[in-house]
Parts: C-alpha cells; sequence; structure tokens
C-alpha cells in the first residue's frame, strides 16, 4: 500500500481508503449480517487501508467502531460526518460530534466534516456551526475539520472554491472519478497551493455495470465537449 500525507493535517493516509457510505454501506444496504460488515472493515485494515470514511448517515458508525478495536488506534485515521442544516446551532453540532464519539467507541476523532453542504448553507456552517468545531479540536474531540460537498447540488464546486480559501477547514472531500473529472482544474490547484487535505468520493462506483446509467453518463459528457463522439459508436 501506498501512503501519502494529507495536506497539512500531519496525517499520513493510504491512497485507497475504505468508504463506508454508498449504495453497499459495507454490505449492509445488500443484507449483510453486522459480523459480515465488520470482517470487510477488517480485511481492508488488513491490507494496509489506514484511511477509514464513515458518517452518521451511513449506518456504518459502531460497524467500523466495532472492527477497528482489536487495531492501533494511533495507527488509523478515522473521518466521519453530519449532515447540518440552516437553523441548527452550536449545540446540535456538539451533540453529533458525541454521539459519533458513542457510536464509534473512541476518544476522538481525526477528521470530523459537515456532510453535503450546500452553496446556499455554506455561510451558515462557517460562521454558526464551525466554531464549535473548533471549540471541539481545542478539547481534543476532533483532531481536524473537514466539508464535503454536495456534487448534484453544486456541478461547479463554488462552495469548495470557497471553503478552500477560508478558516477553519482542514480537509475537504469531493466527487472525482473516470468519469467527473472537474476538480482537476476547478479545485486540485487551490488546495495544492493551501496544502488543504483532499479526499475524493465516487472513485469507484457502479457505472460500469449499469449500461442505461453510462449510456446517459456518456452522452452527457459528449454534449459538453468533455468525450469524442465515437466513445457512443
Amino acid at each position: 500500500m501506498e501512503y501519502k500525507p494529507l495536506g497539512k493535517t500531519g496525517l499520513t493516509v493510504s491512497v485507497a481508503g475504505l468508504g463506508c457510505g454508498g449504495n453497499s454501506r459495507l454490505g449492509l444496504g445488500r443484507g449483510a449480517s453486522f459480523d459480515d460488515c465488520v470482517a470487510v472493515v477488517r480485511t481492508a485494515v488488513d491490507l494496509g487501508v489506514n484511511f477509514l470514511d464513515t458518517a452518521e448517515a451511513y449506518g456504518t458508525e459502531e460497524i467500523v467502531g466495532t472492527a477497528v478495536r482489536s487495531y492501533d488506534r494511533d495507527k488509523l485515521v478515522i473521518s466521519t460526518k453530519a449532515l447540518l442544516k440552516v437553523g441548527d446551532d452550536a449545540d446540535t453540532v456538539v451533540r453529533r460530534v458525541e454521539a459519533s464519539l458513542r457510536r464509534l467507541g473512541l476518544d476522538y476523532l481525526d477528521i470530523f466534516h459537515f456532510h453535503a453542504v450546500n452553496p446556499t448553507a455554506y455561510e451558515h456552517h462557517r460562521d454558526v456551526l464551525a466554531p464549535a468545531l473548533v471549540k471541539l479540536k481545542e478539547q481534543g474531540k476532533v483532531r481536524h475539520i473537514g466539508i464535503t460537498e454536495t456534487s448534484p447540488n453544486d456541478p461547479e464546486q463554488k462552495m469548495l472554491a470557497r471553503a478552500i480559501q477560508e478558516e477553519p477547514w482542514e480537509v475537504i472531500m469531493l466527487a472525482f472519478s473516470l468519469m467527473n473529472q472537474g476538480a482537476r482544474h476547478r479545485v486540485f490547484p487551490l488546495t495544492e497551493r493551501r496544502g488543504v487535505g483532499t479526499l475524493l468520493m465516487f472513485v469507484v462506483r457502479n457505472i460500469f455495470s449499469n449500461d442505461a446509467y453510462r449510456r446517459d453518463t456518456f452522452a452527457g459528457l459528449v454534449e459538453e465537449g468533455r468525450l469524442d463522439a465515437k466513445i457512443l459508436s
């Protein structure tokens, strides 16, 4: 396994992490047992994966927490997320972080992200909610503060373009795959200059196993001029 520094955080992460959400959710989405899902996490760690990403919304925090109890905590980088909205306050943030810690059975989180932040809600997250994460970081419960995009509602990644250049975000997570490489020009140059840790989601999914979705995706990219029309032949 290859490992890389995550921006300026001081964390070193495996280039292949284990995403614990998506349609599968470690197998929960396909009816796998709790123990089988735990085995997936442990297999990944045994193969050298040290970055594990979960979220409150995935329903897999308890699985991850159970799986990692038999490993050296200091060698793992555990990331989780919570969906918050305009109207939530600092107390809401504290409750959600504490709840994630309980489900994971951990004393601290390496990274806590605000999950799928819409551009219209960004300022509320930055000005009202993020200060609570800063305090939790001072208390040692959260080591690094992150924010993730919602690609369907922000295809031009305007929210991240702002967040990368502002405090307190140390890590971002964005959509990037063979079929979605806009971040290569819109985001990566900014994160590289500022030393912001960059995590990728949707890198490996089932686009090529669904012929209709693949055709529609290719057609859209051809229409945008990002793929040669010959690919549709």
